[in-house]
């Protein structure tokens, strides 16, 4: 039988031979964020308070910053302007004026939405929710039924296994909640 040498090393001779973990992974990988921009909560700590029906906001890694949890909102005729605008390359003004000028107060028909897609981003394509990756699903527009007649538009942020899509809802701080799988939607990967 050999036997093992016991050795005292430094701690630089230590982060030769083994990897040496950055306060701020290790800080991501245990959680403990307090929602500050600078220790944000990791997405396991945001879906536990939120499940439990006490998120009241701050920053979720990968999120960015996230108001509190709603359970009910209000339709509204901007919110694809809201949605359009919260990807990045659509000012909310312009979108607003755009809508209202075709739509007026009834807000974008789930029948013209695949237009005003392309028209706003013409390298968007619509994707089948199957199709998606479980993981982040950032830059997508998503529109989904709220009732027979009308529906909301949304940003994406995450597939749950094919079960849940997470989404922010930029008209409404940011609030984060999900759809359903028996949720009927549209998605639109946008280029």
């Amino acid at each position: 039988m050999k036997k093992l040498e016991l050795k005292r090393l430094t701690i630089a001779e230590m982060a030769e031979i083994m990897p040496i973990i950055e306060k701020s992974e290790q800080e991501r990988m245990l959680g403990g964020g307090d929602g500050s921009s600078g220790n944000p909560y990791t997405w396991d700590e945001y879906e536990y308070l939120a499940d439990n029906d006490n998120w009241s906001g701050g920053y979720v890694e990968g999120a960015g910053y996230t108001g509190a949890q709603a359970n009910i909102y209000a339709d509204s005729t901007h919110c694809v302007a809201y949605a359009l605008a919260n990807l990045g390359g659509v000012n909310l003004n312009y979108a607003i004026s755009y809508l209202d000028s075709l739509y007026g107060s009834d807000g974008v028909p789930s029948s013209a939405i695949d237009t005003i897609i392309t028209f706003f981003y013409p390298n968007a394509t619509r994707v089948e929710r199957s199709s998606l990756s479980t993981g982040p699903i950032a830059n997508t527009f998503i529109w989904f039924t709220t009732s027979d007649s009308t529906g909301h538009a949304v940003n994406g942020l995450w597939n749950n296994y094919g079960e849940e899509l997470i989404y922010s809802d930029p008209q409404n701080s940011n609030n984060i909640n999900y759809i359903s799988e028996t949720d009927s939607c549209y998605i639109y990967r946008i280029q």
